[in-house]
């Protein structure tokens, strides 16, 4: 995080050196919302009380995140093998029983994903 912090020390004097006040403005929010998402990463697991936490730090800066729920977030989930997963896109990720929460996996590599085509990159790659 010491690392990040640097980055976002950096940009705040790119804020202050900035041309106009509406840059300086946009730069300085920016900061201010980088340090709070960099609070939660601090957090494990990820779930859902987290996510609901940068919704509402997200909502006081006036950022319109869409209606509660509302937003598909791309995310899917399946089961397999007794086991429950989510995809997205790029991502795959499974449900941890202890932590109640979805931890990342592996990145899928899949033109075109769908629970039957990581069914069986899972049982291809991760079987038990």
């Amino acid at each position: 995080m010491a690392k990040q912090l640097g980055f976002l020390d950096q940009l705040q004097s790119a804020g202050a050196a900035a041309q106009s006040k509406e840059h300086a403005d946009a730069v300085a929010r920016a900061a201010s919302l980088i340090r709070k998402v960099a609070g939660f990463m601090e957090v494990t697991p990820w779930n859902s009380e987290t996510v609901e936490s940068i919704a509402e730090a997200l909502r006081a800066e006036g950022i319109d995140i869409g209606a509660e729920g509302s937003a598909d977030d791309g995310w899917k989930e399946f089961s397999h093998d007794g086991r429950r997963w989510q995809f997205d896109a790029d991502q795959l990720a499974e449900w941890d029983e202890e932590d109640e929460a979805f931890f990342f996996h592996s990145y899928h590599q899949l033109a075109d994903p769908t629970p039957e085509a990581l069914s069986a990159l899972i049982d291809k790659r991760w079987a038990r």
